[in-house]
């Protein structure tokens, strides 16, 4: 039997941009696959209740701790994004203090091309 997986189309917009990727959910693998329109993609463990589905992505980037975390609800298809930085060197708090981005979208179900194989 085949995998059934759930394609999404989503689109969060601040004001200072809008930012448009794609997602693959595998319920049965507890993955999310997300791939933004530049190609750029990432592979997360998921977290799916009966309400949402969640995933992160956690990097490090001139000293900081990066984490992209995302929220979809499974009934409206509204997504939240929670960016998140701070020092990886606990000891620079005081002079960089952490910053918590909230941002809201929607996300559409999408339906994937045939594929010829």
């Amino acid at each position: 039997m085949m995998p059934e997986y759930v394609y999404l189309d989503c689109e969060i917009k601040t004001d200072e941009e809008t930012t448009k990727f794609s997602l693959k959910l595998d319920e049965q693998q507890n993955t999310v696959t997300h791939t933004y329109e530049s190609g750029e993609s990432f592979v997360s463990e998921g977290a799916f209740s009966a309400n949402t589905v969640s995933y992160k992505k956690t990097h490090f980037s001139a000293g900081l701790e990066i984490v992209l975390e995302y929220e979809i609800n499974r009934e409206d298809l509204s997504i939240k994004h929670t960016f998140r930085a701070e020092p990886i060197n606990k000891e620079y708090l005081a002079q960089i203090e952490p910053t918590v981005l909230i941002s809201y979208g929607a996300c559409k179900i999408a339906t994937p091309k045939k594929n010829a194989f």
